[in-house]
């Protein structure tokens, strides 16, 4: 595994996260991107993918924060019990999702929808995010 420093963020290069279908995912505060995608930090022509990407990803971070919102006093706690309650409710609604939507269940998931609505806003998190919006517009 290889920690590269994109923009501030350190990002987790490895041969085993995401899924081959993705491209990067969260966990636990942590974004992990695929090897084969390493070569987009690099490239002056994918850096606003990889700035829509780590936005994305962030969104979810803030997300499993709120979760974790009693331990707002130590960080690696908050992460670490708003994720495992994060990535519960994460998977519950995934799993009823696609009995109601199919194949379109992972981008239907509330967290999802407000990651992907506002990857392209990154002004969101600091200025217009409120705590558990992923519910206020589903």
């Amino acid at each position: 595994m290889k920690i590269v420093n994109f923009e501030g963020t350190n990002i987790y290069v490895n041969k085993l996260l995401p899924f081959p279908t993705f491209f990067a995912m969260m966990l636990f505060g942590l974004i992990f991107m695929r090897s084969e995608f390493e070569n987009y930090l690099y490239d002056d022509y994918k850096k606003p993918a990889i700035r829509k990407m780590v936005n994305h990803e962030n969104i979810h971070k803030e997300q499993i924060k709120d979760f974790g919102l009693p331990f707002f006093w130590c960080k690696p706690l908050q992460i670490l019990f708003g994720g495992i309650i994060f990535y519960l409710i994460y998977i519950l609604e995934w799993f009823i999702r696609l009995f109601i939507n199919g194949s379109t269940a992972y981008k239907n998931i509330s967290f999802e929808k407000e990651a992907y609505n506002n990857e392209l806003d990154f002004k969101y998190i600091q200025e217009k995010r409120k705590h558990f919006n992923q519910w206020r517009k589903c």
